[in-house]
């Protein structure tokens, strides 16, 4: 049997429109030369068809019921042209499913389609990871190194959002290798405070896909342009770092703990205000949401505390929640300087108060406080 022509000219038209539609989009692709094109949209198929966006999808094949992606990849074993092979070979190399890969497998065998050389020997190898963090603390870059057998190169990277509870909010995978991507970073950092660490192979996936599980159940979900496209792609990458790694050591603050926090700033030089019960309440807000960190203050943690926490969360009337701005401007100076942040970093938090101050009064009620 002799190879079958490549190019999306290979697709018969009596296909379903649906499997027309994206056999096409995999042959436009496959012979690109550009591997990393290739399994980003394999990724996408494989995003728009999971479980938690199977919901958003009705409606978009009209008086049809839509496929589970297992059953669209069932579908891809009864289609025997090269661009189905193509995608099952990826399937068959990143499924978590053993019985799936061995049917898949067995199928493959009795195929005779020419494949490009780095899909026939398609596996991940992560050599490296870093990440990147921020002057704050308000999230981090985690950085995967990845190289294919063929020898070509790409670089995963993950942006984690700790004020929101350390979840990924976006995600994006770059064709050049990591040690290249880190040298176009560092030479664009406009912040002195910012800086790259090398980061434990396990316990970057470990925090990785915790912050992956996180963003799955935050509603709505966070999209961009190329997440949650990218996130089967992340994900298969990251199922080849060890296991066992360190999540996110989130701090646990206990009332008794809050209640302390609240009694060295009113003996501290930073306190003007005197105003321990409004304190407490907002310190609690700051333990129980986003970071969960009391001591952590960045301009958009001032942005979600004063714009959302605070009017929806603090039980106090309107003249005692107006002085919530003033208090924090003490509070914030006082927190930087036990966590050792430098002194134009609080100056830029504490100018977020200032920016933020009138459209929280007139959240709570008090406009021209």
């Amino acid at each position: 049997m002799s190879p079958a022509p490549s190019g999306s000219d290979n697709i018969p038209d009596d296909l379903d429109p649906a499997h027309n539609a994206l056999l096409v989009g995999i042959a436009d692709r496959l012979d690109s030369g550009r591997p990393l094109e290739f399994l980003e949209s394999v990724s996408k198929l494989a995003s728009a068809f999971a479980p938690e966006a199977h919901d958003s999808l009705e409606g978009a094949v009209d008086d049809e019921e839509l496929p589970t992606y297992e059953e669209l990849v069932e579908s891809f074993m009864d289609i025997r042209l090269r661009e189905s092979s193509a995608l099952l070979t990826v399937v068959a190399a990143t499924t978590t499913d053993e019985g799936q890969a061995a049917r898949i497998r067995g199928e493959l065998a009795e195929r005779h389609h020419k494949l490009p050389a780095w899909l026939r020997t398609l596996a991940f190898e992560p050599y490296r990871t870093e990440q990147l963090l921020e002057a704050y603390g308000d999230g981090d870059d985690i950085m995967v190194g990845v190289r294919l057998p063929s020898g070509f190169e790409f670089t995963v990277i993950a942006y984690v959002e700790h004020n929101q509870g350390s979840l990924v909010k976006d995600a994006f995978v770059v064709p050049e290798a990591i040690g290249k991507v880190i040298e176009l970073m560092r030479s664009k950092l406009t912040n002195q405070d910012q800086r790259f660490e090398a980061l434990d192979p396990a316990d970057a996936r470990t925090r990785t896909e915790d912050a992956i599980q996180l963003a799955m159940n935050t509603t709505p979900p966070f999209e961009g342009k190329t997440w949650p496209g990218c996130r089967p792609l992340v994900e298969w990458v990251l199922r080849d770092l060890p296991a066992g790694g360190r999540g996110y050591e989130r701090p646990e603050w206990s009332e008794q703990d809050v209640n302390q926090l609240v009694t060295d700033f009113l003996a501290s030089p930073f306190d003007a205000a005197d105003e321990r019960a409004l304190l407490q309440q907002i310190l609690w807000v700051c333990a129980t949401n986003g970071a969960r960190d009391p001591l952590h203050w960045s301009p958009t943690s001032v942005e979600l505390v004063m714009t959302r926490w605070l009017p929806a969360n603090v039980d106090a009337d309107a003249p005692d929640l107006a002085k919530a701005p003033a208090l924090l401007r003490g509070f914030i100076r006082f927190a930087h300087e036990r966590t050792g942040l430098r002194p134009g970093l609080t100056d830029e938090t504490v100018a977020a108060v200032d920016r933020w101050e009138s459209g929280y009064l007139e959240a709570i009620g008090t406009p021209g406080s």
